[in-house]
């Protein structure tokens, strides 16, 4: 989810984001590392999975398409997708050991490993064959589609938690849609508007994300972010107490009526 995927591979990143676009993109890549770091501490504490499957079988894939099969230029920024793709791993992991005892159903019990280890490898082929046919954009369309995919995930995960009565850590959430905000302002702010995609074009002909498509992505995903907001701050009440689970009282003891003594007088 690096905002230095952004920046065209053929100039420098200095040159195309200038001071106030490095020191943006350098906030995004601290949330999100902040952000991996909380979630593998949310899960620790809590004993529980700690974000969306449909999450993590983007970010993982996505961590390792740019870790290892399209690695960045950039040495620094090549350092920080590797991290990331530790941190992530460290996240699977989690959801192996917790989310087999978090399974609602038998079938889902019996199968929990072989569907979370499904959606990984579903994952990672599409987000393979998605960045293969990108590549000449070096990972935008990718990252703001899973950007937008990871940004509603959470909103519903947030959701079932809630209503399961569990708590929900809000540090992960606040590093991510800090990093989700810094994200769209680098696209948004420091790369100039193009009405089509620059297919074909090299480096040197300035490609541009700032497109009509990628934008709506970008922008759609702060719709979650406020949604996650709604959802993490709603006052919420206290759930009535069901009737069923109150243990009976046993009823109070009717007071004892006062034992009366008759006299009977006989006569004589």
């Amino acid at each position: 989810m690096d905002a230095g995927h952004l920046a065209n591979p053929g100039n420098d990143l200095f040159d195309q984001l200038g001071p106030a676009g490095i020191a943006l993109t350098l906030i995004t890549d601290v949330a999100w590392t902040a952000c991996y770091v909380a979630l593998i501490a949310d899960a620790r504490r809590t004993q529980r999975v700690a974000l969306p499957m449909v999450a993590l079988a983007v970010m993982w894939p996505f961590e390792l398409c740019f870790a290892f099969i399209y690695p960045n230029e950039s040495a620094v920024l090549e350092a920080i997708e590797v991290l990331w793709f530790i941190l992530d791993t460290i996240l699977v992991v989690q959801v192996f050991k917790f989310g087999v005892s978090q399974a609602t159903t038998d079938f889902l019990k019996r199968n929990a490993s072989f569907l979370i280890l499904l959606s990984l490898l579903f994952g990672t082929a599409g987000m393979v064959t998605f960045t293969s046919y990108y590549q000449y954009l070096d990972g935008s369309v990718p990252g703001m589609w899973a950007l937008c995919i990871i940004a509603y995930a959470f909103p519903v995960f947030i959701w079932g938690r809630q209503r399961a009565g569990q708590d929900v850590a809000v540090a992960p959430q606040a590093f991510r849609i800090i990093a989700d905000v810094t994200s769209t302002a680098v696209v948004l702010g420091f790369f100039r508007f193009q009405s089509t995609y620059a297919a074909g074009l090299s480096s040197d002909d300035g490609i541009s994300y700032n497109t009509p498509f990628n934008a709506f992505l970008l922008l759609s995903a702060l719709v979650a972010d406020i949604i996650t907001l709604y959802l993490l701050f709603r006052p919420r009440s206290e759930p009535a107490a069901n009737a069923d689970s109150v243990p009976a009282q046993p009823p109070a003891a009717l007071p004892r009526a006062r034992r009366r003594t008759v006299v009977v007088h006989h006569p004589g």
